[in-house]
C-alpha cells in the first residue's frame, strides 16, 4: 500500500502500532490524493 506503511513496519513495534493508527487515517486520504495527483 503507502510507502510510509512499509516503512512503519520495518521501524520498531512499538513505533508500528503508533503509526498504524495514523496511516489507517492517511490511508483515506491517500486513496482520494493518488487517482487527483
Amino acid at each position: 500500500m503507502c510507502p510510509t506503511e512499509q516503512r512503519e513496519e520495518e521501524g520498531s513495534m512499538s513505533s508500528k502500532r503508533r503509526r498504524k493508527k495514523k496511516a489507517r487515517r492517511k490511508n483515506g486520504a491517500n486513496h482520494g490524493k493518488r487517482p487527483q495527483s
